[in-house]
């Protein structure tokens, strides 16, 4: 059993950008990116791809077995994303989930950090305010709904209850009443690539700052 395990949605077929999660970025996959600042995080005890066994995921399947990523892979559809990521920390017995999207190559490890954090100080008996999710926000909008790819994190037993109720994690945190939203001011940047115009955006970003935190 593990506490916290990062857990990376990614598949290879994208309408707008396919392959997209294996592009190459300053040398290297995009994937790999995530999974490297993922694996920055002080929160975080292990990381893991999940995707799917979809015929179109084969290119990616075949790169994460080629570069030895640990990953998981469930015979289910590809569209039932929470329902592959419970599967994923049942698999680890972990008690808490970071949630980190695998077109998210600038993702903050401090923001990992602070919002495990978060969550666990919910979590404590001396707690005034019991949550089960943390997420970040720009004034009334959740960051994943932005260009700016922020993480969320949340306990197993949430996820299995969203995972039978509803795909989409933001859209579940808003329903139910155990949230917690951490604010993070100003406009929102783009650091996810959706499109070859935002991988180019975040190739320049990388390049004008090398570290998105020195800059921040």
């Amino acid at each position: 059993m593990i506490d916290t395990v990062c857990l990376i949605p990614a598949r290879y077929n994208s309408d707008r950008f396919p392959g997209k999660v294996l592009e190459h970025l300053h040398g290297k996959p995009m994937l790999q990116h995530v999974i490297e600042r993922c694996a920055q995080s002080a929160m975080v005890d292990d990381v893991v791809v999940c995707t799917s066994r979809e015929p179109s995921n084969f290119p990616l399947l075949e790169w994460l077995i080629k570069n030895k990523v640990k990953h998981c892979a469930p015979d289910i559809p590809e569209d039932r994303v929470l329902e592959r990521l419970a599967m994923t920390s049942d698999e680890h017995e972990s008690k808490y989930i970071v949630r980190v999207n695998g077109d998210s190559p600038m993702v903050l490890p401090s923001l990992i950090d602070r919002a495990v954090i978060e969550l666990k100080q919910s979590q404590t008996k001396k707690a005034t305010f019991h949550t089960d999710y943390v997420g970040y926000k720009f004034g009334d909008t959740p960051s994943v709904l932005t260009k700016f790819a922020a993480p969320e994190a949340f306990t197993s037993n949430v996820l299995r209850l969203w995972a039978t109720i509803n795909e989409h994690v933001t859209v579940a945190a808003y329903a139910g009443g155990y949230s917690q939203w951490i604010d993070l001011n100003g406009k929102p940047f783009i650091t996810a690539v959706d499109t070859p115009e935002d991988l180019a955006k975040v190739s320049f970003r990388m390049t004008d700052s090398c570290n998105l935190e020195a800059s921040t």
